[in-house]
């Protein structure tokens, strides 16, 4: 494929999502835009949820420079007692440090992949959470249409734009799982 044809098809790719937000419907078809970054950044549970996924982060990262530290001091001993150590303590206690620092790296991977699979866990809980808010205004407002705002919408008219409906809505829900009443003792 020649260049100009691989720039036209992908202008082409990245418009679809705009001409289906633009079109004037003639089925009476009705359409909106949901931020789903917004809902979790505003609402009650999105912003506990972030709350603890930064603190989740913070405690990693802590432990990782903790042990980078140690690995520090461990390796500054090293070199002022070079001179004292024979060889082969010297040999064993490079070696002894870079298993240190493999460990590290290790640790460092495993962290990230615990706090990407804590993070997905708690993103589908939150969708699973939202969609029957969602499915209900699309009902109750007569939407045919919901569509995710990606970078790829250029432009989304705020009338389309149900983001913070959906955020009142789920706020209120949030609202209600806390304040349920307590049983009575019999």
């Amino acid at each position: 494929m020649k260049r100009k044809e691989i720039y036209f098809l992908l202008a082409f790719i990245l418009a679809l999502p705009l001409v289906a937000v633009n079109q004037k419907p003639t089925s009476g078809a009705k359409i909106g835009v949901l931020n789903t970054n917004r809902v979790v950044r505003e609402s009650i549970e999105g912003k506990a949820f972030l709350a603890k996924l930064k603190k989740k982060k913070q405690e990693k990262e802590a432990e990782i420079q903790a042990r980078q530290n140690a690995i520090l001091k461990e390796q500054q001993l090293l070199q002022r007692q070079a001179g004292s150590l024979s060889e082969e303590a010297r040999l064993r206690k490079q070696r002894e440090l870079e298993q240190k620092i493999r460990d590290l790296n290790r640790f460092k991977e495993d962290a990230q992949a615990e706090l990407n699979a804590y993070s997905q866990e708690q993103f589908a809980k939150f969708g699973r959470r939202i969609m029957p808010i969602i499915n209900q205004l699309a009902k109750e407002e007569g939407y045919s249409l919901i569509l995710e705002a990606s970078p790829g919408m250029l432009y989304v008219d705020p009338k389309i734009d149900i983001t913070d409906k959906v955020i009142v809505r789920f706020n209120k829900l949030s609202q209600q799982k806390k304040v349920k009443p307590t049983p009575k003792k019999k």
